[in-house]
């Protein structure tokens, strides 16, 4: 029997039923025999302190909450104004998507000679307009590895060298004379460093396009994520530590042509330690300068369409893993790159909710007033039992209903008849409740014609007792808080 938390049932012989009292202070802190237990203050207040920390309203579930009530008025507009919403969404998108234009060269088959240098034709049929995106991309290449993106240093990558974190085994190396020194940058992240470098040629034109790296990485990176150590040149500030060992480079003399982009403020760098969360991914390489004057004002406009040679300096390896390498032109748009599947999935949603929201208005609209008259049916003869539970006082037995009718209801569906017929045997057969139960729950065919010959007298004898009880008009008034 379940405790509500109401004083002991009076058994049938006048007795109260000990099981449902409740320890007392005196119970916690003495012995069977009533003398106080020796040596347990501490454990008492321990005690206490947990029983205080954990009966608050938060805890113990108890807080005030909210539902809507779901409605055919209420769901079905909700529906259609989904969407509504979400198909021009999806409409505006995609069609934002489809105005990119793109060109994708993959070079990992790319023949290169003992020098490593590789030229593939770009063909350009259409000019690209506006902002020219150019980015590398890899293929089959896991950054999401969790060793490998916590093998790094944040705090190296601020400026304090010593400071190596995660980085290990890429953390120290032992140098030709014995020394062992600091990796910087240190990680497996850093280690393996995109760098393959790329020059884009129009074709009968020995000057190259003309591109920067400015404005390819977020302003807050350099910032406040990266930081070249002090001192009055990086050379000397990095005198005391070593490159990794994949670089062929140290990382003060990354950008020979420009000082400022050098040590752990290189772009590059920036980019390629934001890792990926696939294993299919482009990282931002340059940005198409359109006013730069030794081109006379060819690129203003953007790209023009025509023949374009790119030379490669293919250093990265991925043929070890099984990957790809490519090199892709892009434009962008309002909503980015070019990316079909987001406009795609908001079109898809919104089609789908307009078709159930027709589905759904043609059930209610065809069934929609029988449905609620049974719901209503349904609700006024439970709640007739449970407020007869409530009048002769059964709280005990009204919890037990409860629990019986919220513990079936997850193994059996219940209609009002069977919780009228619980509520019925709980308070005048109590007999026939293990009975029932095991009817409602074991459903087995072989208990066929006992079940159902069970259930039906039960539910006859629930109908007599509500045909019984309906017109009674002098029934105490009961508080259902």
């Amino acid at each position: 029997m379940l405790s509500t938390g109401h004083p002991p049932p009076i058994q049938m012989d006048g007795t109260t039923d000990e099981h449902f009292s409740r320890p007392t202070l005196s119970a916690l802190t003495s012995d069977p025999n009533g003398k106080p237990k020796k040596n347990r203050p501490k454990a008492n207040l321990i005690f206490l302190i947990v029983l205080v920390f954990l009966d608050t309203k938060l805890r113990q579930q108890k807080l005030p909450a909210w539902q809507p009530i779901l409605t055919a008025s209420s769901v079905i507009p909700s529906i259609f104004a989904i969407g509504i919403v979400f198909l021009p969404i999806g409409i505006a998108l995609f069609l934002a998507s489809d105005g990119v234009q793109e060109v994708e060269v993959d070079y990992t088959s790319c023949e290169t000679p003992s020098d490593g240098h590789c030229r593939v034709k770009i063909s350009l049929e259409k000019p690209f307009e506006g902002d020219v995106y150019f980015y590398y991309g890899l293929y089959n290449y896991y950054q999401n590895l969790r060793r490998y993106m916590k093998s790094r240093s944040d705090a190296q990558l601020i400026g304090d060298l010593q400071n190596v974190g995660d980085c290990a085994p890429y953390a120290y190396l032992n140098t030709s004379a014995g020394q062992q020194k600091v990796i910087a940058p240190c990680g497996a992240v850093a280690n393996s460093m995109f760098n393959d470098t790329f020059t884009l040629y129009r074709e009968g034109s020995v000057i190259p396009v003309p591109w920067t790296y400015k404005g390819i990485v977020w302003p807050v990176d350099k910032e406040r994520k990266f930081r070249n150590p002090p001192g009055p040149n990086l050379q000397q500030a990095f005198a005391n530590t070593v490159k990794p060992p994949n670089w062929q480079k140290e990382v003060w003399r990354l950008d020979p042509s420009d000082p400022d982009n050098n040590g752990f403020l290189n772009s590059d760098f920036i980019i390629w330690m934001r890792t990926a969360a696939l294993p299919n991914f482009r990282k931002l390489y340059r940005i198409l300068v359109r006013n730069d004057t030794q081109s006379q004002g060819l690129y203003s406009a953007g790209l023009p369409a025509g023949n374009y040679y790119l030379d490669i300096m293919s250093n990265y390896p991925v043929a070890v893993f099984g990957g790809r390498k490519s090199f892709i032109i892009s434009t962008t748009s309002w909503a980015g790159g070019k990316n079909p599947f987001l406009g795609i999935a908001y079109m898809v949603v919104g089609s789908v909710c307009i078709v159930l929201g027709f589905v759904f208005l043609f059930i209610h609209l065809k069934f929609g007033t029988r449905l609620v008259a049974n719901y209503k049916n349904m609700r006024h003869f439970h709640d007739f039992f449970v407020y007869i539970l409530k009048v002769f006082g059964y709280d005990e037995y009204f919890a037990i209903a409860k629990a019986i009718e919220i513990g079936l209801g997850s193994f059996v569906s219940l209609n009002c008849h069977d919780v009228a017929a619980i509520a019925y045997l709980i308070v005048y057969d109590t007999g026939l409740v293990m009975d029932v139960v095991a009817c409602l729950v074991v459903r087995r065919r072989s208990m066929k014609v006992h079940c159902s010959h069970v259930l039906q007298n039960a539910v006859n004898a629930a109908s007599a007792l509500y045909e019984c009880f309906k017109g009674v008009t002098y029934l105490p008034q009961v508080n259902f808080e």
